[in-house]
């Protein structure tokens, strides 16, 4: 009886050290754990508004950037030369979409965002301040 015993306990504690393992290796590959990414991104985004607004070319001004809810990063851009109702949404979405996929998938800035597997989206405003559309791409997506 003591050595079926021995041997249950013996099992379930190499069962419970295999998924403990399997945590610590998934937690490396991504980075650290859940928690532990979105600091990180909380981080970044409070380092990041320091030196908001600023201009991203004609017309586009990047406002804000926003950490979550979990790992989510939203930078936040006004298009001052547009409003809202003169604007074809769709297209708009579509168009920003495919760049903002390209850069996810491409720039070295966005490397850290890949291997956390940080949703990140791209929140446009027109120039009263009105959302027009929200776009986003995540690892899965690639």
């Amino acid at each position: 009886m003591k050595r079926i015993v021995l041997i249950f306990l013996a099992v379930a504690g190499l069962y419970s050290l295999y998924y403990i393992g399997l945590g610590f290796m998934e937690a490396a590959k991504h980075g650290g754990s859940p928690a532990a990414r979105e600091r990180r991104l909380i981080a970044i985004s409070k380092q990041l508004n320091v030196g908001l607004p600023i201009k991203h070319g004609e017309g586009t001004v990047m406002v804000a950037t926003k950490a979550g809810p979990g790992l989510r990063f939203t930078y936040v851009f006004k298009l001052v030369n547009l409003k809202s109702t003169n604007v074809d949404t769709a297209a708009l979405a579509a168009m920003t979409k495919n760049k903002l996929m390209e850069m996810y998938k491409t720039t070295p800035e966005a490397a850290n965002l890949r291997k956390w597997e940080v949703e990140v989206r791209w929140q446009l405003l027109d120039k009263d301040g009105s959302e027009i559309t929200t776009v986003a791409v995540a690892a899965k997506d690639l």
